[in-house]
């Protein structure tokens, strides 16, 4: 957990003591383990439960059997990064939403039309307020890292010694040239999270701003069917 989210937590307990509500609960540990493939990250003192896979080297998937995402960040140039993010969120078995079909997507705003501020009123959208907020191109040696940025530490280790590795002609970490291979990629196995039933206030998207009517419904739909499932 690195310095900026831990900002981010200090203003949602003033935020939450402001407006009566219950305190946010603090950020916790996470510790990093590599694999093939990537990196998995998971609660510090807990070898069962993995909460994030970091596929080498642009790529994360996130998120429990009902509800998870996959993001893709490519680079575009320089100081531009294009973020694709892909949501799945499963209806509960049996129910109507279950067997709608279709893929839904938008483009996702980052910025407040009339302000130009950085979104923060969902998920992602605060840590996308992180990288807006900085300067596009940042001289990292004057940063001070600190015990809980070893995840952002391994990552830098890690494409340095790639960069270094392809420099003497080596084959960098986790390509796949066989395509009977490259057809699924298999994830170290884990005890998977499942949370059948969404929370009681979970209605609208909380992940991305900007999603449309049509699609805002239809998750509308997918939530409500594991509230019907728990009422049948």
């Amino acid at each position: 957990m690195d310095g900026v989210d831990m900002e981010l937590f200090v203003d949602a307990l003033q935020t939450a003591h402001q407006q009566g509500a219950p305190p946010p609960r603090p950020p916790r540990d996470f510790g990093f383990d590599e694999f093939e493939h990537g990196y998995i990250v998971r609660p510090e003192g807990s070898d069962a439960t993995v909460t994030k896979t970091s596929l080498w080297p642009n790529a994360l998937f996130s998120g429990d059997s009902r509800s998870c995402r996959f993001e893709w960040r490519v680079p575009i140039d320089d100081e531009t990064t294009l973020n694709i993010a892909w949501f799945f969120d499963r209806a509960a078995p049996g129910s109507d939403a279950a067997s709608a079909t279709g893929v839904h997507f938008w483009y996702a705003p980052t910025r407040e039309e009339e302000t130009g501020e950085a979104l923060t009123s969902h998920q992602l959208n605060k840590k996308y307020a992180i990288w807006l907020n900085q300067a596009p191109i940042l001289d990292r040696t004057k940063e001070h890292l600190t015990e809980g940025d070893t995840g952002v530490v391994m990552l830098r280790n890690k494409l340095f010694s790639q960069i270094s590795l392809l420099q003497d002609g080596g084959e960098p970490k986790a390509l796949i040239f066989d395509p009977a291979q490259n057809q699924k990629l298999r994830l170290p196995e884990t005890v998977p999270l499942f949370a059948p039933a969404p929370r009681e206030d979970e209605a609208a998207f909380p992940h991305l701003a900007g999603q449309p009517e049509d699609v805002a419904q239809a998750y509308r739909r997918v939530i409500e069917s594991w509230r019907q499932d728990e009422t049948a």
